[in-house]
């Protein structure tokens, strides 16, 4: 069997003239299978180099940090559709080219193949040596015949990473909330994760050229080339609502999530602070605690833990202070050690902290300890309000505490007193200043 379909770009597909032999002629070849499809379409992808996407690294599936390689075509004009096939390997398509449609002489051509449930069933293209889809031409007046490699895919599950011959389709909902076919994915045998970027027919129904359309194959308006991290699902980008559930919805990389939780006492207002362990199945929370300013202010015991900076005279004189900076304090998490523990930093506000296991470093966010860690910390600039009481916080340090059996949250309250010295002396023969911590 064999069709004949017009090329088109802004216009409706249209069946090659009676008698016209040229433009390109694809001819498809799976032995593998699908052996038959209820629908092909045609899509041709722009082959101008400034529209593929490569170099995008994504995320395999939700929950999963590993990211692979993903390559974006995207749909230059239609080539058509060809309904009921029922034998695909031999079947071939002719191209014709309509130059005032689409004045392009080379496309990406791939053919979607659909079973009778409008499951995608197989994707073909004209590969190079290396099995990368490679440009055609289809010029008027020359006939170029090439042989169209059909890979049969099968769907891999909602949230399931695509394995080698796997492939799904992305819907995206309009303003009429109707759902429009915004692309598909897939993964060859080799290679990386190929997705093909459709025109938009959300903003028109005609459409047929998806060139100007960014790598947002899930219309979440986040783009996949520069922040989002699963372009194949929109429940999943930066700034959406981060739960302890294991997916890193918000996709921002961290096993380790400060979160705010209610208290159950009413404690500071009733609103304390968690540490999420966002470890896929296995994410837990810890116990809802005060936060660190609520919990010194209020000498809530087991969660008050404090490092006072000494100051200096601010800028404005006796009405200011100026945290001595960089501070370096002595914290014992013994009670959280035992054996052996790793101390890192999850989260900092209003200050820049690094952890050592001695007092010279060198200093990083994470160490290994064995019930010491220092920690230094740099608490905003020069110009902190005349403190009102005794110690009047200017920061806070997020710290999780990891042992044999279990992760612990050791939340720090960075303060300043009322009372000033007369300049930052540099402590430990070092270029750091004083700092009290406790416990």
């Amino acid at each position: 069997m064999r069709a004949s379909l017009g090329l088109a770009a802004v216009v409706g597909v249209g069946l090659a003239a009676c008698g016209s032999d040229d433009g390109a002629i694809l001819t498809f070849e799976a032995p593998g299978g699908p052996a038959a499809a209820a629908r092909i379409q045609i899509v041709l992808a722009s082959a101008d180099a400034e529209t593929i996407g490569t170099g995008i690294r994504q995320r395999m599936q939700p929950g999963a940090l590993g990211e692979e390689d993903v390559v974006y075509y995207r749909q230059r004009a239609r080539g058509g559709i060809v309904d009921k096939v029922d034998t695909i390997d031999g079947f071939q398509v002719r191209i014709e080219p309509e130059l005032d449609a689409a004045p392009d002489e080379q496309f990406i051509p791939f053919a979607l193949l659909y079973d009778d449930a409008s499951e995608l069933v197989g994707v073909g293209a004209v590969e190079d040596p290396d099995g990368n889809p490679m440009p055609v031409e289809i010029r008027a007046d020359v006939r170029i015949e090439y042989t169209m490699t059909i890979t049969p895919l099968a769907y891999p599950g909602a949230n399931v990473a695509l394995a080698a011959n796997q492939g799904l389709v992305v819907g995206c909902l309009d303003d009429h909330a109707d759902v429009w076919t915004s692309g598909v994915a897939w993964k060859p045998d080799t290679g990386p994760q190929l997705r093909l970027l459709l025109a938009d027919l959300a903003a028109d129904p005609a459409a047929t050229d998806a060139t100007a359309r960014s790598a947002d194959l899930d219309c979440d308006d986040f783009d996949a080339a520069d922040d989002d991290c699963d372009d194949l699902r929109d429940a999943y980008h930066p700034g959406q609502p981060e739960t302890c559930d294991g997916l890193d919805t918000d996709c921002d990389g961290q096993r380790m999530e400060v979160q705010e939780c209610v208290l159950p006492n009413g404690t500071c207002g009733g609103t304390g602070v968690s540490l999420c362990t966002d470890m896929g199945a296995n994410a837990v929370s810890t116990l809802c605690q005060p936060d660190p300013t609520c919990a010194c202010l209020s000498g809530s015991n087991g969660s008050c833990a404090r490092c006072v900076i000494d100051t200096r005279l601010g800028a404005m004189g006796a009405t200011t202070r100026a945290a001595c900076a960089p501070a370096i304090g002595k914290l014992h998490v013994e009670q959280y050690c035992e054996g052996g523990c790793t101390v890192e930093i999850v989260e900092m506000e209003g200050a820049e902290a690094m952890l050592a296991t001695s007092e010279l470093g060198p200093f990083s966010s994470r160490v290994q300890s064995t019930g010491l860690v220092y920690l230094r910390a740099k608490a905003g600039g020069g110009g902190f309000p005349m403190p009102t009481m005794t110690f009047t916080s200017v920061g806070r340090v997020f710290l999780a505490v990891t042992n044999a059996v279990r992760t612990q949250s050791l939340n720090v309250d960075l303060e300043i007193t009322d009372e000033a010295v007369d300049t930052c002396t540099p402590a430990m023969l070092v270029d750091n200043y004083s700092m009290s911590c406790t416990p």
